[in-house]
């Protein structure tokens, strides 16, 4: 389990992100409070108005920026992000796994079904091109309020983001979200015969299939994953994929995201568009795939399966 000790007014708690706790806790009785809903969607929002002025809030410093994204990434995060809207849709996505949360004692990025949060986002109705969610919760020894901890919460996840500490966080940067959805819920928990105050918030990020500008979304995900609800799991950051069109001429560069995922807009329209793909911590050599695309908005990446290692095209 991600954790982090922290003293704030002489109570400890710790902070923890979307992995799996395995059963180590047993809930009393869930409270979610639906009331801080708009409270949450304006805070995300203006974070992503303006993130290099959020990080200054955080006292993360350009130069921090700068290092951790290179000058390329630094301007990514000068021309800031779509708003998000909130969409009722994605709100009972995310209630359903709060709930899920509570009913199997762990925290985790499937439903209790095996779902991940963008297929149970489809079965619930929303018309998905790409669906990605964060998961944090806080515990306490003492009693802290919902607004507070929803301020931990929503601050961790902003920084976690700004210096790519872990996927939890990928969701806020990844700049053409368009919807949002979330569950914030209290309770009291035991962990190894002690009692704890703890709170959860799930988001859930969407970006619809019917968007009004061309895209190319995907994620570069392990085929190791012994199904495919693994994926985000499985999703492999810092990965530079480059984009040829059919005369092998190169139109973008672009690097995964801490959860793996990926986006181009305008993309090539070509009919045979192929990429080159080099992972930081794998294979030395480049891989290389080709995929007929033309109107394809969703393409996701396995690694290292249907690639070929060698300087060509195949």
């Amino acid at each position: 389990m991600m954790k982090k000790k922290i003293l704030i007014s002489c109570s400890l708690f710790f902070l923890f992100f979307g992995v799996k706790i395995y059963r180590v806790f047993s809930a009393i009785n869930l409270e979610i409070y639906e009331n801080y809903n708009s409270a949450i969607l304006d805070k995300i929002n203006t974070f992503r108005e303006n993130p290099l002025k959020y990080a200054e809030v955080l006292g993360i410093s350009v130069d921090k920026l700068k290092e951790v994204w290179g000058e390329s990434g630094l301007d990514y995060l000068k021309s800031g992000f779509f708003q998000v809207s909130l969409n009722n849709t994605l709100v009972l996505t995310a209630r359903k796994h709060l709930q899920d949360v509570m009913e199997s004692k762990s925290i985790s990025h499937l439903y209790l079904n095996g779902y991940t949060a963008e297929r149970m986002s489809i079965e619930y109705g929303y018309n998905a091109l790409l669906v990605s969610e964060s998961i944090v919760g806080v515990g306490f020894e003492n009693y802290i309020s919902p607004e507070k901890a929803l301020e931990i919460m929503l601050n961790s996840l902003i920084r976690d983001a700004l210096l790519k500490e872990s996927k939890e966080g990928a969701p806020m940067v990844f700049a053409i979200y368009q919807d949002l959805g979330m569950a914030f819920g209290g309770t009291t928990i035991e962990i190894e015969g002690k009692k704890y105050n703890i709170y959860i918030l799930c988001l859930e990020y969407g970006l619809p299939r019917n968007t009004p500008y061309d895209v190319l979304v995907g994620k570069v995900f392990l085929t190791s994953s012994s199904h495919s609800e693994n994926l985000l799991a499985s999703g492999l950051r810092d990965v530079t994929l480059r984009i040829y069109n059919e005369d092998f001429q190169q139109v973008c560069k672009k690097i995964t995201f801490t959860d793996g995922t990926f986006f181009v807009k305008n993309p090539p329209r070509d009919q045979y568009v192929y990429i080159k793909l080099n992972v930081p911590y794998g294979s030395k050599n480049p891989l290389w795939g080709k995929f007929i695309k033309n109107d394809l908005k969703r393409f996701d990446l396995p690694y290292p399966k249907k690639w070929i290692t060698n300087n060509e095209p195949y």
